[in-house]
């Protein structure tokens, strides 16, 4: 199963995002890239994380004035 964002917010500098999967205590990567359309290797691994025991996950970015824009996505190893 694919995790899926539920959720994602500005907070001061940061950006916060979360979601569900159904893979509670995996380890799971979170990815930046200022291109969807980059490949996945080419994605920057910003934070190694666990899903939490029913599955959701919370993630906190910080965020640099330089990125126009930036996309996120989750990487189960």
């Amino acid at each position: 199963s694919v995790p899926q964002f539920t959720t994602i917010r500005a907070q001061e500098t940061d950006v916060v995002v979360g979601g569900l999967s159904k893979m509670p205590g995996l380890t799971f990567y979170s990815l930046a890239s200022t291109n969807p359309l980059s490949p996945k290797t080419d994605w920057v691994r910003v934070s190694t994380n666990t899903f939490a025991a029913d599955g959701s996950f919370m993630v906190t970015n910080a965020t640099s004035s330089r990125d126009l824009q930036r996309f996120y996505s989750v990487q189960v190893p």
